[in-house]
């Protein structure tokens, strides 16, 4: 799935990329599969807004298949900042879904416990 609003490029020094203009919250952008509201919302907000900055682990499972997938952090962030879809699952983790970078579709499976863990990606 592509985004289908234009995008912009990021140069700094730190990375350079296409982006889409995040107007003032960072779920402005997500579309949630099931309403989401009081906790589990303020929850969402505070794994996207981690993860798009960077401050997050990554187990080794996921350190393995990120490897496997020629996958970077800078997906992870990319994913975390333009989420295109959520879902809390069962057992309490997130199933957030969006694009890398170059805009291969990549989903990642996260909790939040003081700090964001990504479990796995695919």
């Amino acid at each position: 799935m592509k985004l289908s609003h234009a995008p912009e490029r990021v140069n700094s020094a730190e990375y350079s990329f296409d982006y889409l203009r995040v107007i003032d919250k960072v779920t402005d952008f997500v579309y949630v599969k099931s309403e989401i509201k009081g906790k589990n919302k303020e929850e969402l907000r505070q794994i996207l807004r981690m993860i798009s900055s960077g401050d997050f682990f990554v187990s080794f499972h996921a350190e393995q298949r990120m490897q496997e997938r020629f996958i970077t952090k800078m997906d992870i962030m990319y994913v975390g900042k333009f989420a295109i879809s959520s879902n809390k699952q069962e057992h309490g983790s997130w199933l957030i879904e969006g694009q890398d970078v170059e805009g291969d579709s990549l989903s990642l499976v996260c909790t939040l416990k003081g700090n964001v863990l990504i479990a796995t990606v695919f």
